[in-house]
């Protein structure tokens, strides 16, 4: 529970009309520590049946009452997930993955001087995902599968080892639980000492459109620039409401301290993605951040102009444990040493609930 106080202009003055607010502070009363879950309908609860679990040869397929997971088995990421005959999830054309590890986003202009071309020189921009490990077993209510995979650029000899847990329980929750563990043959020369983010990438049906979450907003959040947002329940029509639509197209859209967001079709399906029980290190942000766009981080860097920014057919949806500043070294100073996204080890967790 949070107290806002606001303080607004009693009079009208030669600058500003009566009402006008000139500041305003937020208080938390109260926290129950981010449990948002058992939000799903009791009508799903009542229906659910043990999921099945089924393999087919680079293909395993978790269905239950009025749902399904599918994941590749060679690859070890989630393809597909459909919930109530609507698809939730879909591969992305390029990895073939649906739920990614990532560390990338867009370049800002203050990325430019000196970040930009120190994560490119490590390939940050470049990681691809090889598979270690693929291992399937089932409780009475869920199906536990269990990867390890190896995030790195595709010539360095660095990378994330990720140790990734997913439960499909049988009210058709996915519940994701990752453990990054930075590897380099030499970790003093070979290791970046940061990158712009840590989390999750998924890629959503286009007409999942309809945003709305509770935590800072209404507009973007980092690091470094938040002070002017508060915590709140906001929401938007359509996902291209959340831009910010900068002269230089970049980097922007970041909401922080997200407690959960919710994606769907007005007035209908969709999903809620809310931070998991499962423990997280202290250097993440249980409270997380998301960006939702049509635009790739591709596109977003090689356009020169607005009307050069070509849209994805999907909502492309970030899940971040970490993000780093975006500091002003356009102009002066790079991001605050404190403020950096390190590369060192991370445990978080995201649970995805099917709206129906």
């Amino acid at each position: 529970m949070w107290l806002t106080v606001s303080f607004r202009l009693k009079c009208s003055t030669a600058w500003a009309e009566q009402g006008q607010e000139v500041a305003w502070a937020q208080f938390q009363l109260w926290s129950d520590h981010g449990n948002y879950h058992g939000l799903l309908s009791l009508q799903s609860l009542l229906l659910n049946l043990p999921p099945r679990c089924e393999s087919s040869g680079a293909r395993t397929t978790i269905t239950g009452h009025n749902f399904s997971v599918s994941f590749d088995n060679a690859q070890g990421h989630i393809t597909r997930w459909t919930a109530g005959g609507a698809p939730l999830l879909e591969p992305n054309p390029s990895t073939g993955a649906a739920i990614i590890p990532s560390f990338w986003r867009p370049p800002t202009d203050n990325d430019n001087p000196i970040s930009l071309p120190y994560w490119k020189r490590f390939g940050v921009h470049a990681m691809t995902s090889q598979l270690r490990s693929f291992d399937v077993s089932a409780t009475v209510d869920m199906v536990v599968i269990t990867t390890k995979t190896f995030h790195s650029p595709p010539i360095l000899s660095w990378g994330y080892l990720a140790h990734t847990v997913y439960k499909i329980t049988d009210a058709g929750v996915i519940r994701i639980s990752i453990t990054l563990k930075p590897q380099s043959s030499d970790y003093v020369n070979t290791l970046p000492a940061h990158i712009p983010r840590v989390g999750l990438d998924l890629r959503l049906p286009r007409r999942l459109d309809a945003v709305k979450w509770f935590g800072l907003g209404p507009g973007e959040s980092y690091p470094d620039k938040r002070t002017a947002q508060r915590i709140g329940i906001w929401s938007v029509d359509h996902v291209a409401d959340l831009q910010t639509p900068y002269e230089v197209p970049q980097e922007n859209g970041n909401r922080m301290g997200t407690r959960w967001v919710t994606i769907r079709e007005p007035q209908g399906a969709g999903l809620r993605a809310i931070a998991g029980h499962d423990e997280w290190s202290d250097n993440c942000e249980r409270n997380f951040s998301f960006a939702a766009t049509r635009h790739s981080a591709t596109a977003l860097e090689e356009a020169k102009h607005p009307c050069d920014l070509v849209e994805e057919d999907a909502t492309l949806l970030r899940l971040d444990a970490k993000v780093a500043g975006v500091g002003t070294a356009a102009c002066g100073p790079g991001v605050r040493e404190d403020l950096l996204v390190k590369v060192e080890e991370m445990s978080f967790s995201f649970d995805l609930e099917p709206l129906i």
